[in-house]
């Protein structure tokens, strides 16, 4: 088998929430030995998805006589499976088995399809994104210092009186000195 069909482990535990548990009317009336049996009928379901519907069966799985077995294994107990051919099932864990699985399997295909399109970028990007330009830059490459440009520059000569004139190079005189202070404290 390649990589590519590996197969998942099957999940080596289930999620037991004690609260439904001990709110569940049939568990509470159940004695102790029935609790046991109905837990190791759980997890002996859990790892091998069978249960043999004899009891004289389920014994020798789990090591007691059969009286012992048939003293715990009341109505109460069974009502958590049902009754498939030669064997018990349990419906909820094979229906948390089932979710679980298909999540498992769907997070994989997630993840081998996000594997294949990194790998199709990563030939498609070779090159292009190694921080290198490609091709002839477009525009000009040449800076604009502000402190080169005059406002004057940019307002027509004919709109501007005397007044204006005197007020604009009072303006940049101002700005040339706030400059030359924030140049000599660091601050520009």
């Amino acid at each position: 088998m390649d990589k590519s069909q590996k197969v998942l482990k099957p999940l080596p535990y289930f999620y037991n929430y004690s609260a439904n548990w001990n709110s569940d009317r049939r568990f509470k009336l159940m004695s102790l030995p029935e609790r046991g049996v109905l837990w190791t009928l759980y997890n002996e379901y859990w790892v091998n998805n069978f249960l043999p519907r004899n009891p004289s069966e389920l014994a020798r799985y789990f090591g007691y006589d059969e009286k012992t077995i048939m003293d715990s294994l009341t109505p109460r107990v069974l009502s958590y499976f049902v009754v498939d051919g030669d064997q018990m099932r349990c419906p909820e864990l094979d229906g948390y088995k089932s979710n679980v699985t298909l999540t498992r399997q769907a997070q994989s295909d997630g993840g081998k399809l996000g594997a294949a399109i990194k790998k199709v970028n990563a030939k498609y990007l070779n090159g292009v994104l190694d921080g290198k330009p490609q091709g002839i830059p477009e525009g000009s490459l040449s800076q604009i210092n502000s402190n080169s440009i005059k406002s004057i520059q940019f307002i027509s000569k004919e709109g501007i009186t005397d007044e204006h004139k005197e007020w604009l190079k009072g303006f940049e005189e101002e700005n040339a000195e706030q400059s030359e202070y924030l140049k000599q404290s660091k601050g520009g």
